[in-house]
Formats: structure tokens, sequence, C-alpha cells
């Protein structure tokens, strides 16, 4: 009893204040200066510019107010908190085709639902699952769980490591469902020739929930909160958690599309790998041999996103992870004909410190995020009856994914890396050259923006050493307003108001003068 009221008390001292009267309106923007400043929001769509129009979330009453004055807009939901959207036509039928499934799809189901059935998975299918409580202890106490699906008859060095992640941004959760739908798949079809097949060659890692505190916030107070629940010393809700997708030791961490400041939607934490749910699944994930390729689930757009999202330059594996984009893409289609899109993470927006490019960078795999429906009609608050439509269509982009991957067993780091992937298959340095664009140097080489000229040189040798150039020169910037020199700093790229800069001895990123 003692223990339970400790732990009761932990929770309550690390709970965000009740939320503010939170809106949506959709905003029409007309000039720059009031794209540039929308960054300062939470904007729900991830493009926008002069003549087209956005549906921004505001926190308060006085940040609406701010907004409002900006630039037009016009309301949409007075109230999202305690908005309910309604369900299609499709929801008896799709109610019908869960139930035939299984009577948990029917449904989002909270984090306590969502541990029962991983433990039921690992009851009913023993022979194939192994279910591991915790990888991680959030700031409120909760585990992050996983579970490992194969084929155990064959070793595990003899086999390649998928992985799957869901959950890590609380209000997505179309994303932790389509986890667990593909899982189901997977464990209901296991004695399928083609399926029974991939456990032998396969190791299938399965982190559905990555942000318990965040997604059980999602029903009890803000049905829109994005970050984990950290308590950043400050009394306003807003000011609580870490953007989870930001938090990620990626090489880039805290450079591009992340915030700083404790009350932005992308505010990255004070050091990389700052958050129990991202750093225990990074633990737990590299520890596996022969790691291959993941995907990091995520609402909403519906694109398929591959390497790299920090910047637009081709990852050394470009053809061929577009080629495996392109043919989800089309896979996921041919389900209920959904149109969704390839292409580089960075296209949508550049972001560091991400899931893909920590799996892509820092473990040499093929790292992919995908976006899940809708393109903004339902928006986060995707009903219920899409779940089995999505996981339909998501399920056949996966058997097209795993195919893939079985008949190119080859795909090389995308960065030069001491760590093996496989042990029945030789990787060089060549092959990584081979199945990427013809390149003007014989150095590896990765902008810092999609049209900066500032080059990373890379050195081979049993360890990859990468060394910023010391000739730098201006470039543009997304908003398409130069970077300027000033003083002894040199600017170089700029995004969202901060410019990357030479100082002399280092490439640091953020606001320092005038860019």
């Amino acid at each position: 009893m003692k223990l339970l009221l400790v732990s009761a008390l932990a929770l309550l001292a690390s709970a965000a204040p009740a939320a503010e009267k939170q809106s949506l309106y959709r905003c029409q923007i007309n000039t720059q200066d009031q794209s540039d400043k929308l960054h300062q929001y939470d904007v729900f769509d991830h493009r926008w510019g002069p003549g087209g129009q956005v549906d921004v979330h505001t926190r308060s009453v006085s940040e609406a107010r701010t907004l409002l004055n900006l630039l037009p807009c016009v309301l949409k939901i007075d109230d999202v908190l305690n908005f309910n959207p309604p369900e299609s036509n499709a929801t008896s039928s799709s109610r019908v085709a869960a139930l035939a499934v299984d009577p948990y799809f029917t449904a989002y189901q909270r984090y306590s639902a969502i541990i029962a059935k991983l433990v039921s998975w690992s009851q009913t299918h023993s022979d194939i699952v192994t279910y591991t409580p915790s990888i991680a202890v959030t700031h409120q106490g909760r585990n992050v769980p996983a579970i490992v699906i194969t084929d155990s008859s064959v070793p595990a060095a003899n086999k390649k490591t998928i992985w799957w992640n869901g959950g890590q941004h609380a209000r997505e959760w179309i994303s932790s469902a389509t986890v667990m739908w593909i899982t189901n798949q997977i464990l209901t079809q296991k004695t399928d020739p083609t399926i029974a097949s991939w456990l032998k060659q396969f190791q299938f890692v399965v982190t559905p929930m990555n942000n318990p505190d965040g997604y059980e916030y999602t029903f009890t107070t803000n049905r829109l909160w994005r970050k984990n629940m950290r308590n950043n010393g400050a009394s306003d809700a807003a000011s609580f958690g870490v953007d989870l997708n930001r938090n990620w030791d990626d090489g880039h961490w805290g450079i591009y599309g992340t915030s700083n400041n404790i009350r932005q939607e992308t505010y990255c934490g004070p050091s990389p790998f700052s958050e129990p749910e991202s750093s225990g699944t990074a633990r737990f994930i590299a520890g596996f041999p022969n790691l291959y390729s993941g995907i990091d689930f995520h609402s909403y757009s519906e694109i398929v996103m591959r390497s790299w999202g920090w910047t637009m330059a081709d990852s050394p594996n470009e053809v061929v992870l577009k080629k495996l984009g392109d043919g989800i893409v089309n896979a996921i289609y041919g389900v209920h004909q959904e149109l969704y899109s390839s292409e580089k993470a960075a296209q949508l927006y550049p972001a560091s410190g991400c899931t893909d490019d920590y799996m892509s960078n820092k473990l040499g795999m093929a790292g992919f995020t995908i976006e899940l429906r809708d393109k903004g009609t339902y928006g986060f608050q995707l009903p219920p009856s899409q779940i089995v439509p999505v996981g339909e269509e998501i399920w056949a982009g996966m058997q097209f994914y795993i195919d893939f991957l079985i008949k190119n067993p080859n795909i090389p780091p995308q960065i030069p890396t001491t760590k093996k992937t496989t042990t029945t298959t030789t990787t060089t340095t060549k092959a990584a050259t081979t199945t990427a664009p013809p390149k003007t140097s014989t150095t590896t080489t990765a902008a810092v923006k999609t049209s900066t000229t500032v080059t990373t040189k890379t050195t081979t040798t049993t360890t990859t050493t990468t060394k910023a150039a010391t000739t730098t020169t201006a470039s543009g910037s997304i908003a398409g307003t130069p970077c300027t020199s000033f003083g002894a700093y040199q600017c170089v790229a700029k995004v969202q108001y901060q410019c990357a800069y030479w100082t002399g001895s280092a490439l640091t990123w953020g606001a320092h003068g005038t860019c």
C-alpha cells in the first residue's frame, strides 16, 4: 500500500496542469512574413507558403488572439478538447470488418488495453513471440513495452532485424493502432508459407507504444497533445514535454526543424536522448544483430518517407530506397485507392533528431517514416472507423516491403560504418557508392541544406569521422531570404529563423545577429 501511495504521489507531481481552451483555425497566408511567423504555432499542415491555406491549432485564448492579428483565419473548431468528429458513412461496415478480425480494432485502445493485448499475444503465440514488459520507464512511471516475433528455431545471428515503431507523438492514435494491426496480421497468419518463411529470415521488433504518458494525457486532458510529459520546470501546461521525435541522437540533433523553447511542439529536449522513452528504446534496438530496416509510423499526410530527413541531399542508397518507397505506395493504393506519396523525408520539412535518421545514420539501417491517413479532413482525430482500412492498406505495403528486403538482401549501410548489417553477405564501401547517383567527387558529401554549398567530408577508416569543411559560402533559405555574413561568423543555411554559421572551429546552428 505504501509503495502504491508513493507511486501515485509521483504521478501527481509530474502531471501537467489542465489545458486552456484550444481551437482550430483555417488560415489564409498572403505574405512571406506571415508564412515565416507561422513556425511559432502548431500548424497541422506540413507545407505552407504565400497563397496557401493551413489549419492552425491554438493552445490558449491569448495565442488565438495573436494568430488572428497575424493573418485572416476562419474558426474551424471552437473547442478541440471536447470535439468529437462525426463518423463516416462506413462506420457500421468498418465495425463489422473489425469484429471479424478482432474486437480490439473497433476502437482506439487505452494504454492498459495495449499492454493487455501484447501479453495475450505472448501467451497465445508463445512459439514465435517474446514479450519485454519494459524497455524504458517514463517520467510518470509507465513502461514502454516491446515484442519480438520470429522463428526461434533459426539462430538470431542468421536473421536480419526489422523494427516497427509507433506512438511517439501522443495525438497520433492511428499510429499505434496500425502497428498493432500489422503485428496481428503476422501472428494470425503465422502458418501461411510466406509468413512462416519471413519468420525464419527476420526478427520483427515491435514497439507500438513509445509515449505512454503523452498518449494517456490525450485521453484524459488534451486530445491534441504531441510531446511526452517531462516536467520542464514551469507551471503552465504548454511548458511540459519533449518532442520525442526530435530527441534522437541522429548526428544532427537540435539543428533543423526543431526548437529549444520548452513551450513549442517541436522542443527537442535539453540534450540528445535526454528522454527515457527515446534513450531506452535506442538501447534496446541497438542490441539486436543484423539491423537491416525499420519504419517509424506517424500521422497524418499519407507519405512514405526515406532518408534523409535533415537535408535534401541524396542518401547513398537513394536509388534503391526510392524504388522501395514507390513500391510501398503502389501496394497501399491497390487496396482502397488511397494515394500516398513517396519522397525524401526532408521534402516534408527538414528535421533532425528523428528516429528514421537515427536508424540510418547511427545503426546502418534503411530507415523510413510513414505518415498515415488522412490528408486533413479529420487530421489527428481520425475516426476509429478508419482503423480497419488503414490497417488493410498498410499491411499490403508491408508485404511489398518485406518481399523487397528479401529480394534485395545487400542494401548497404547509409553511411560507412563498422557495424555489420548481415552475417550472410559482405558489404563494402564500393557497394555503397554504386547504389547512389553519380557524384562529382569521390568524397562522400552531404549538403547542410538543399541549396547550400557546404560539404561534410567523411573519412572512411574503421570508424566514421565527420569534419565540417573550413570553406563556407552564403546560401539561400527555405523562405527565399539569403543568410548573410556578419562579423567573424559566416552564415551558410537558414531554416525557421535560424542560420548555420562557421565560427572558425565548428559549424554551429542558431540565431546570431541577423540572418
